[in-house]
């Protein structure tokens, strides 16, 4: 099965600025997101895994960048059009989709919240079996 993993971070927020450069107890919230989902890849290594940073912050790609969690992750350039407050979260996770599948296409994508820092392995592994069921 391939997964994609997509992680959307804007470079401006209308309520808390700069909430996805923020950390929690001195580490990065991205990094939260970035261990839950090498814990998930433990967990299961029969998956064939992806993960994607949609984002227009070069704070943000250089955070990542910095990180040793997970290898390879995929940067995708928002567009302008999906940069704007009005634009929804849906419309970035399809765009992070039809980039990335160009290579092969996935089973199932989950999109991971910078701000959730609290998931477990078991609620991605609840989301991903949803996902495969629907």
């Amino acid at each position: 099965m391939r997964i994609l993993f997509t992680i959307c971070g804007r470079a401006g927020s209308k309520g808390l600025r700069n909430k996805n450069l923020r950390k929690m107890k001195g580490v990065p919230l991205v990094y939260y997101t970035l261990a839950s989902i090498r814990m998930y890849m433990e967990a299961h290594p029969e998956m064939d895994i992806d993960i994607a940073l949609n984002t227009d912050s070069r704070e943000l790609v250089d955070i990542v960048r910095g990180q040793r969690m997970v290898p390879d992750i995929k940067i995708i350039d928002r567009k302008p059009e999906l940069a704007n407050d009005t634009a929804a979260k849906v419309g970035v996770i399809r765009d992070t989709y039809l980039q990335c599948e160009k290579e092969a296409p996935y089973d199932v994508v989950v999109d991971l919240d910078i701000t959730s820092p609290l998931r477990r392995t078991e609620d991605i592994e609840a989301a991903v079996e949803k996902l495969k069921s629907d």
